[in-house]
């Protein structure tokens, strides 16, 4: 099925796109993956994660991403995913998508990121 959610689809779409996604809308949807995998996560809350994920990687969206705010919409459905799953966000699941946001991003991982944001505000 065209736009399904699969791992494979999932990683690639993070790996070509993620400096366009931003970083904040790539930790998210780290989060909600590794809370997804997680076998102590509750069913309904991984089909909500999974819908969120399939319309992060499907290639059509509502706001077609290659608009200057394209992924609006993908924001939407992630953030809207994370509000059912932020009970289930554990300290080993924010260190497992700290450091896939390392690799994808060079960086130390999202405390560096973050502490930047904060700096740059002042």
């Amino acid at each position: 099925m065209a736009g399904s959610y699969d791992k494979k689809s999932f990683w690639k779409t993070l790996q070509e796109k993620a400096s366009d996604m931003g970083i904040r809308l790539v930790y998210k949807a780290l989060l909600l993956y590794y809370v997804m995998i997680d076998c102590d996560t509750p069913v309904q809350a991984k089909l909500v994660i999974a819908g969120a994920l399939a319309y992060l990687v499907c290639p059509v969206d509502l706001i077609p991403d290659f608009l200057p705010a394209g992924y609006t919409d993908d924001m939407s459905a992630i953030f809207a995913a994370y509000k059912t799953a932020d009970a289930y966000v554990t300290q080993k699941v924010k260190a497992r998508a700290s450091k896939k946001i390392a690799v994808l991003f060079k960086v130390r991982g999202v405390d560096e990121i973050f502490a930047t944001n904060k700096e740059s505000e002042n």
